[in-house]
């Protein structure tokens, strides 16, 4: 029944979407259905109860059942409309997972060592799918036999045929691993593009529905005399509506400051990489080498180290401690995870040349860069967007503020014009359709994280936030005062 009359809901389980959901949401696949089944019994009981209990129009009736209906229809619309979202951005995670595993492959030629470094990445989906792997692996199953389990039962599409081509031809088919980076290469900047380009377009939509709207409606439906109740509650909820729909980040997510798949490298750190390889490629040992790069990182850095922390990284330093254990305690306080793989993978070459762990350092260092710095262009085009959009929230704001409070005077000019009689027809109270929608438009985007290493800026948020609604306050009693006094 479910199936029939709400579609197909075998999407649930590709790409590991009910967990997210369940993660996210606190929903299942099974809860969806018994929801949905619960609402239909529910439905069908209401209609019955009220054929028997009650003298009720069959017009009223095929309305409620209409209504309910599009409601549930609406629910799983908005569920396939995130699960499209989630694919997009899962199948643009999984570029950069290609990406990433190529450069290391073509570096460490080890697929244990790739294998690692996609764990270290956190990436949702594709970290647990390789770390199974591994876990398999450890129990007897080959790697390569374990990853291609994994692939086939998760990853689906055209995803899926470059994961198993690359897992199948790595060892043996040099060519075809360079020729499948190259592709990944291309897709993965023409996607950075194509997302970068939409920031104008998302950022336009944002700011003209959700900040421009308002003031205008609400100045036409004055002099229109067609302000009410009803119609203020519809256009608050259709401003918080779009605010969520056409919000930039949301559909640029491969842009935003919180996402995953951004550089993971600062400038500093993409400098002692830098400085390590010439190093190493130079022929200085490996300890030296890092020594020397971590005192120029050290110098430039604002980090801040324990005492402990600091303590490792002297004996380190002195040469009283292995690197090993420095990479696990000292550099973990000072790099990600990832970093503190690369540098492992180099001391691995080191062992061999040195000359040869510097040449591997700078490719790994040049690949994963190169990203970087289109996703760094696309980045600022989005902080230049949100700024703008700013702007255009401050002006909507002052602009609702004046008309909202110059409310009366409107109301005064649409009785003039229809020749209404003001003593039968009083100037009507709209302010808390006003405060409401000007609260809503002061905090949006809705984008709080109280999470420890977001507390700080959102208390700052919240502060602007707060700014921005004494800032429509103070403008709307301005114009209440000046402009509505005789009235």
């Amino acid at each position: 029944m479910i199936k029939l009359l709400f579609g197909d809901l075998e999407f649930f389980d590709t790409l590991s979407y009910s967990q997210y959901l369940e993660t996210k949401y606190n929903l299942s696949r099974a809860r969806i259905e018994r929801i949905l089944l619960f609402c239909v019994i529910f439905l069908f009981g209401i209609t019955v109860t009220q054929l028997l209990m009650t003298e009720i129009l069959i017009e009223t009736l095929i309305l409620e059942i209409l209504f309910l209906f599009v409601s549930l229809r609406l629910m799983v619309l908005f569920i396939q409309q995130d699960y499209r979202h989630f694919v997009i951005k899962a199948e643009t995670i999984g570029i950069f997972v290609l990406h990433e595993l190529l450069t290391v492959l073509e570096t460490s030629k080890s697929l244990k060592d790739a294998t690692k470094f996609i764990i270290t990445g956190n990436y949702p989906i594709y970290s647990e799918l390789f770390r199974k792997s591994l876990l398999e692996s450890h129990y007897g199953t080959p790697l390569k036999d374990a990853l291609v389990f994994q692939i086939n039962s998760i990853i689906t599409g055209d995803l899926q045929r470059i994961f198993l081509n690359i897992i199948d031809t790595w060892e043996t088919g040099a060519e075809v691993t360079k020729h499948s980076k190259n592709l990944i290469n291309s897709h993965l900047f023409e996607y950075i593009k194509e997302e970068t380009d939409k920031i104008d377009t998302w950022g336009s939509l944002y700011s003209g529905f959700v900040f421009l709207c308002p003031p205008v409606i609400i100045c036409f439906l004055l002099l229109s005399g067609h302000l009410h109740y009803i119609i203020g509650f519809i256009l608050v909820a259709i401003v918080l509506i779009g605010s969520i729909f056409f919000r930039p980040d949301r559909h640029l997510s491969i842009l935003t400051s919180q996402s995953l798949i951004l550089p993971f490298m600062d400038k500093q750190t993409i400098e002692f990489l830098v400085i390590h390889g010439e190093n190493l490629s130079a022929g200085m040992s490996y300890t030296r080498s890092i020594n020397e790069s971590l005192s120029i990182y050290l110098r430039n850095s604002k980090k801040n180290l324990n005492l402990s922390s600091k303590e490792s990284l002297t004996a380190f330093r002195l040469g009283i401690n292995d690197s090993s254990s420095t990479h696990l305690t000292v550099l973990g306080d000072l790099f990600p995870s990832r970093i503190i793989h690369i540098l492992k993978l180099t001391e691995k070459f080191s062992q061999i040349d040195t000359r040869l762990a510097g040449l591997k350092l700078h490719t790994i260092t040049e690949e994963l860069n190169r990203t970087g710095r289109s996703l760094q262009l696309g980045k600022a085009r989005l902080k230049a967007t949100a700024m703008q959009t700013t702007v255009i929230q401050i002006f909507s704001l002052i602009s609702l503020a004046f008309i909202s409070g110059a409310s009366p005077f409107f109301q005064l000019i649409s009785r003039s014009v229809v020749e209404t009689d003001l003593q039968t027809n009083p100037v009507l109270n709209f302010d808390p359709i006003y405060y409401l929608l000007g609260l809503i438009m002061s905090i949006l985007p809705l984008t709080f994280k109280f999470s420890p290493e977001f507390k700080t800026k959102s208390i700052q948020d919240i502060i602007i936030r707060f700014l921005r609604f004494l800032l429509f306050l103070i403008a709307f009693m301005t114009s209440r005062q000046f402009l509505t006094v005789s009235i």
